[in-house]
């Protein structure tokens, strides 16, 4: 049973943690709808509480969503061309896909999960055959500092819309 009650303040800091992580899902969507929200307490309860779905695998919380199996690839032990070819067969079978780091790289968030929402190979000039994949930060944030983030300068007009990049700070 899930009531109709969600916190919207998160006071992990003032608890002692180290980290002060915000609630995913706090308030309805631009459209009003309050499904995930929804769907994120229901998620907590069935982890004990909030703190029990904080830096969970992305396999395990789409197994749970979903009912489908899944797999996990470790990009460390693999080559770029694997992972790229993992990439693109999921894309060809319509597989939902998320990623994670375990150690911070480039302000992405360590133990944090990110979904894979497309990939390109970009054509024309110096960047052509640069392979890229898209990745969305499910907080609605963009904090990505590496190679090819929206202010980088290796961004032409023409690569931009190859990819439909939007430089915003919305996640991807």
């Amino acid at each position: 049973i899930v009531d109709d009650r969600f916190p919207s303040l998160n006071i992990s800091a003032a608890e002692g943690y180290t980290e002060n992580y915000p609630l995913v899902n706090d308030k309805a969507s631009v459209a009003g709808a309050y499904w995930l929200v929804i769907l994120e307490k229901a998620m907590a309860k069935l982890n004990v509480n909030y703190t029990g779905i904080n830096g969970g695998q992305i396999g395990e919380a789409m197994r749970f969503m979903t009912g489908m199996p899944t797999n996990e690839f470790d990009s460390n032990t693999m080559s770029e061309d694997q992972l790229w070819t993992h990439v693109t067969n999921g894309f060809a079978k319509d597989y939902n896909m998320g990623a994670g780091c375990q150690v911070s790289h480039f302000n992405m968030i360590s133990g944090h999960a990110y979904g894979v929402i497309g990939h390109a190979t970009l054509s024309g000039g110096a960047s052509d055959g640069q392979k890229l994949i898209k990745m969305r930060n499910p907080w609605g944030t963009e904090t990505y500092n590496g190679e090819w983030h929206d202010g980088d300068r290796r961004w032409t007009r023409h690569l931009k819309n190859q990819v439909g990049l939007i430089s915003d700070n919305d996640g991807t």
